[in-house]
């Protein structure tokens, strides 16, 4: 296993970031298009 050599706490943590890091990958994507969209209907 890749997490044999880790402790329980470096597996938390690595979830915890895996957590944020996809809501900020979601927030950022939902922002683009909102942005591009509101542009595509400005013109």
């Amino acid at each position: 296993m890749i997490f044999a050599g880790l402790s329980a706490n470096d597996v938390e943590n690595w979830k915890v970031f895996g957590y944020w890091g996809s809501v900020m990958v979601v927030k950022t994507l939902g922002m683009v298009l909102l942005i591009g969209r509101w542009r595509h209907t400005k013109k």
